[in-house]
């Protein structure tokens, strides 16, 4: 992937105290999402990182991961058409797209994690 014809690579931050976070907060206010989703914003905040950002857009905030802006993106309610061209972008940078707990990216699924290497599996929110 590039932009302005120089190729996009991720961060190579690795040290979650030094890491910036981008979350999203979705459309879905059933109880057990919005349950889910203070639990991650409590860790988040709390998580010592370097800031926690929201700008509204999983295509925009997985661009952010993949030029190495931030280290971290994670939502609960994106649907594939808000991600699918976002994977490919990340993972041509050289970063990861999982689920939030770590698990592999169902692109049908309504939840995604985008994280540099070296960051990926040290942050996590299951």
């Amino acid at each position: 992937a590039f932009v302005n014809g120089r190729p996009l690579r991720v961060s190579e931050v690795d040290e979650p105290e030094r890491a910036g976070v981008i979350m999203e907060f979705g459309s879905d206010r059933s109880e057990g999402k919005v349950r889910k989703l203070v639990e991650h914003v409590e860790k988040a905040l709390q998580g010592n990182f370097q800031c926690v950002r929201a700008f509204g857009a999983c295509s925009l905030n997985m661009c952010n991961v993949a030029a190495g802006k931030y280290e971290i993106y994670f939502d609960y309610g994106p649907y594939i058409w808000d991600f699918a061209a976002g994977k490919i972008i990340v993972e041509e940078a050289g970063g990861v797209v999982m689920q939030p707990d770590g698990g592999p990216m169902d692109l049908m699924g309504r939840s995604v994690m985008v994280a540099n290497q070296k960051v990926a599996r040290k942050i996590l929110f299951p």
